[in-house]
């Protein structure tokens, strides 16, 4: 079996910017959207998965949360607006 060389992955943000989690169907009796938080990205990590590729993850402090939370980058999309709105 022989092994592809590809470029190492870049991460789609960066420490600074402002983020949101991605909307995500709720399972249960109502078929509504949950409101997605938004945040900031305070640090990134590159881990390797149960199959060896190469993730990005973000640490995110998320607006009224005063510890960061770990979330992998597939989950969140950049925010439009930058300023903190409610």
């Amino acid at each position: 079996m022989t092994t592809l060389n590809r470029p190492a992955p870049q991460p789609r943000f960066s420490v600074g910017e402002y983020v949101k989690e991605s909307l995500r169907p709720q399972v249960g009796a109502s078929s509504h959207f949950a409101r997605p938080r938004k945040g900031k990205v305070v640090a990134i990590y590159l881990r390797r998965d149960k199959r060896g590729a190469r993730r990005y993850h973000f640490s995110v402090i998320w607006d009224g949360f005063k510890s960061p939370s770990e979330i992998a980058q597939h989950r969140l999309e950049k925010l439009e607006n930058t300023r903190k709105s409610s």
